[in-house]
């Protein structure tokens, strides 16, 4: 599977017009051209959706890694360029939140 990815979008109107996926999701096309900013250091905030969170707030998910390896490799290019890592917010409802 490929990694994760944070896309910069070109503008709002070619965000609006990109094509959907069997599930509606809108989906940038492999040959777009939209520049990858997952390592540039300029991520400062992840909003991770959550499966569970344990009784110490970690985040638990379906257990492929792809958020924990994004979160890592912006992580890592945030400090070699001296700033501090992102703040990761992770959503999830009451139920979701174990012992």
């Amino acid at each position: 599977a490929e990694a994760m990815q944070m896309l910069l979008a070109p503008s709002e109107r070619e965000l609006k017009a990109l094509p959907t996926d069997s599930w509606n999701i809108p989906t940038v096309p492999k040959d777009a051209g939209w520049e990858d900013q997952t390592t540039s250091g300029e991520v400062e905030c992840i909003i991770v959706p959550c499966v569970a969170l344990d009784g110490q707030r970690r985040r638990l998910g379906h257990g492929r890694g792809y958020y924990d390896s994004f979160i890592q490799r912006t992580t890592d290019a945030r400090l070699a360029r001296g700033l501090p890592p992102p703040t990761t917010i992770g959503v999830a409802l009451e139920d979701q939140f174990l012992g």
